[in-house]
């Protein structure tokens, strides 16, 4: 006859905790996760409503979506972009999605956001510098 103590069952989701912790513990290197960019606004135009951001398409060098964030990303010299044409110069952190209101929605407020077909989103802006 096989004996089993009380504390068997609980095993492994000891070891599971454990072992959760233990990766939850691991420095993270979020240095590496920087992307840079730079080269002209191709396009620019207020896209998001989650969060409220501009769309900004740079072209060459560096020809990628890009979303400045008021409050979140940092301009230095000459502030945030303002126009076509004016070169940028800086790091982009992660992708996110850009929101919009769903227009199928029959009661405002009661719908989640969809995706903007038109710009869906890009690169946050961390830091730039611009042109005038």
């Amino acid at each position: 006859m096989r004996q089993t103590s009380a504390l068997s069952g609980y095993r492994l989701p000891a070891l599971l905790l454990c072992l959760a912790t233990v990766v939850v513990s691991l420095p993270h290197n979020t240095g590496s996760a920087m992307i840079p960019f730079g080269g002209p606004v191709a396009t620019m135009f207020p896209a998001c409503m989650a969060p409220p951001a501009l769309g900004i398409m740079l072209g060459p060098p560096t020809a990628i979506p890009i979303m400045y964030i008021p409050g979140q990303s940092f301009s230095y010299a000459y502030g945030p972009p303002a126009h076509p044409g004016q070169n940028l110069l800086g790091s982009a952190g992660p992708f996110v999605p850009c929101m919009i209101p769903n227009p199928g929605c029959l009661i405002a407020g009661l719908c989640p956001p969809i995706p903007n077909p038109a710009f869906p989103g890009g690169t946050t802006v961390l830091f730039h510098g611009a042109s005038v």
